[in-house]
C-alpha cells in the first residue's frame, strides 16, 4: 500500500473535521486561529529542528515555516492587542513525541505538516485572518518534488501518527472555541 493510500483516512478526517469547514468558510476567529497556528508553530518548530539536525534541510530551502509562523501570531496579537495562548494536550504530546524521532520519522512529518501548507493551505491562505504568510512559498514546486523524492511507504506508521496528532489539535482548538459539526 502506498503512503498516500495508508493515510487517506486520516486525511479525509482532517478535511471533513468541523474546524477545516469553518477554515474553509473563511468563518474562524482570530483568537481561534490564533490558538491553532501557536500550537502548529510549537510543532513545526520541533519537525524542523530535528530535520536541520539530521542535514534534510539543505535539501528543501524555503521549507521551513516555523519563523513565518511566529510573524503571523505576531500580526494576529496585534490585531487582538495581545495573546494568552497554552499548548494543548496534543501539542505537548507530539513535541515530546518528535523529540525522538529517526530521520525517516521527521520526513513523515514534514509529509503530512508542510505538504498540507503546499496544498490545502493555499486554499485557506485567502480565508484566514491576517497575512498568512506561512502559506507562501516561492519555490513550492520544486519542495513538493524534492519531499515526494524522500518519502518511502514504510513511513506510513508515522504519517499516520502525525494526522492523529493534528485531528487531536483540531479537536482541541474546536472544543475550546465551542466549534461543532454543523
Amino acid at each position: 500500500m502506498s503512503l498516500r493510500d495508508a493515510i487517506a483516512k486520516q486525511h479525509d478526517a482532517a478535511e471533513k473535521h468541523p474546524l477545516t469547514a469553518v477554515m474553509m468558510a473563511g468563518d474562524l476567529t482570530p483568537q481561534a486561529y490564533a490558538d491553532l497556528l501557536a500550537n502548529q508553530m510549537i510543532v513545526y518548530q520541533a519537525i524542523e529542528a530535528k530535520a536541520s539536525f539530521f542535514g534534510i534541510d539543505k535539501g528543501l530551502l524555503g521549507y521551513e515555516r516555523a519563523q513565518l509562523m511566529a510573524d503571523d501570531l505576531l500580526e494576529l496579537s496585534e490585531m487582538l492587542g495581545g495573546l494568552e495562548i497554552q499548548a494543548s494536550k496534543a501539542t505537548a504530546e507530539q513535541r515530546a513525541h518528535i523529540d525522538g524521532l529517526d530521520l525517516d520519522g521527521v520526513i513523515a512529518n514534514i509529509y503530512v505538516n508542510h505538504m498540507a501548507d503546499m496544498y490545502g493551505g493555499q486554499i485557506l491562505k485567502d480565508k484566514l485572518p491576517g497575512d498568512c504568510r506561512r502559506y507562501d512559498f516561492e519555490n513550492r514546486g520544486e519542495l513538493v518534488s524534492s519531499i515526494r523524492l524522500m518519502l518511502k511507504d514504510e513511513m506510513a506508521k508515522e504519517a499516520k501518527l502525525a494526522f492523529d496528532y493534528t485531528l487531536k489539535l483540531f479537536d482541541d482548538v474546536a472544543n475550546k472555541h465551542g466549534i461543532s459539526a454543523s
